[in-house]
């Protein structure tokens, strides 16, 4: 059986990155995914993605900053699936300058080595809306490679 079979997931900023690898992980794992996001293009790009891997999906237009709009889109998924039961909420961060070298740059005090991926971010978020964390409440997860434990190190210096 898998872990989000019979459940519906609204995933916020499911047009790239943590959102997108957060909506595949979820569908993999059966669940129905409402992939929302104010770049609808991309939501549906993700919807494509899912149904490619014979997954359940639907976009749906989100402004996370917006009342209205997180009416529409649970309007949407309720329309779609009748419920929604878990999610992934992911605010946009915005980014100055060349993002790539920024994160290489923050990598170099991230004890293991590298910024946390996509995937990792989602494995993390798979967990916590999975009977599998059943007794964790009240804690936070942090997917930082140990970046927040007070390790950080400066490798090759």
């Amino acid at each position: 059986m898998q872990r989000l079979e019979n459940r519906a997931a609204l995933i916020t900023g499911a047009a790239s990155g943590i959102g997108r690898g957060t909506a595949l992980l979820f569908a993999a794992e059966g669940a129905a995914v409402v992939a929302a996001d104010i770049n609808r293009e991309g939501a549906e790009q993700t919807v494509a993605m899912i149904e490619a891997q014979g997954g359940k999906a639907i976009a749906c237009m989100l402004d996370v900053t917006d009342e209205a709009s997180w009416e529409g889109a649970i309007a949407d998924a309720l329309a779609a699936y009748g419920k929604v039961n878990t999610g992934m909420f992911d605010p946009a961060v915005p980014m100055f300058g060349d993002r790539g070298a920024m994160l290489d740059e923050f990598a170099k005090d991230i004890p293991m080595g590298r910024v946390a991926t996509a995937e990792d971010v989602a494995r993390a978020v798979l967990f916590l809306s999975t009977d599998d964390s059943a007794m964790v409440t009240g804690s936070e997860i942090v997917v930082d490679g140990g970046h927040t434990a007070g390790f950080a190190v400066r490798y090759g210096r």
